[in-house]
């Protein structure tokens, strides 16, 4: 059996899957599609939406009493 490294499976990810960034960006007015061909940007986009998601969430995180649940 082959093994496949993993820049290849996310590779052959991508083929399947191309990012549809106005699926991404919901509140966006334009077709975000169009301005953006290429694949490239558009995963890379797609990364910096998940990268700000996941930040604000931890930054929320800060605003609670208690950042994890066994902190008295």
């Amino acid at each position: 059996m082959e093994q496949v490294q993993p820049e290849e499976r996310e590779e052959a990810a991508v083929e399947e899957k191309p990012v549809d960034l106005n699926r991404v960006f919901t509140e966006a007015e334009l077709d975000l599609n169009t301005m953006f061909p290429d694949e490239e940007t558009r995963q890379f986009l797609q990364e910096i939406h998940r990268n700000r998601r996941s930040n604000r969430r931890f930054l929320e995180a800060f605003k609670k009493d208690k950042l994890w649940e066994d902190d008295d």
